[in-house]
């Protein structure tokens, strides 16, 4: 079943069956493609940088959000940074306690603008702060996809 807008947001249209998605395919775009394969490949987590504002951007943009420049410098970082803000979730989602609550990051890294949201590990949550220095754990080279799950999560530095 899916669900439609009918222009007046009070209202749903809604009809049965498949969507057909099957058949298209959806990219990640450039940027998107150049941070996955380097996540995958080398391990490191990419931006990209605008040389008119002096910004990198990461995930990666093909626009800069400020000057609207085309994007066509990539920088490899490394997969280090701090935490900007995070939450702790004590419930799964059908509202059963959590044997171990995890904690949830925005991941800032270095000189760049944006972050990574991804999963913080290896502390307890009481012992989480605003600005904690973290570092990715990857999953070994061989077993990457290419998906932001190579990263299995952040640990304290």
């Amino acid at each position: 079943m899916s669900w439609d807008k009918s222009g007046d947001p009070r209202i749903l249209r809604r009809w049965f069956g498949d969507m057909e998605v099957k058949k298209h395919i959806y990219t990640m775009g450039i940027a998107g493609e150049i941070f996955m394969k380097n996540l995958k490949d080398k391990g490191v987590i990419t931006g990209s940088r605008c040389d008119e504002c002096e910004v990198i951007f990461v995930p990666p943009r093909s626009f800069c959000e400020y000057c609207f420049s085309e994007l066509t410098v990539y920088e490899e970082l490394e997969p280090k940074g701090y935490i900007e803000t995070f939450t702790i979730v004590y419930e799964d989602y059908h509202g059963e306690r959590l044997e171990k609550p995890l904690i949830i990051a925005l991941i800032a890294l270095p000189n760049a603008v944006g972050g990574i949201i991804h999963y913080i590990r290896e502390v307890e949550p009481e012992d989480v702060y605003i600005d904690m220095e973290v570092e990715a754990v990857l999953k070994p080279r061989d077993e990457r996809a290419g998906n932001l799950s190579d990263i299995l999560y952040f640990k304290p530095t």
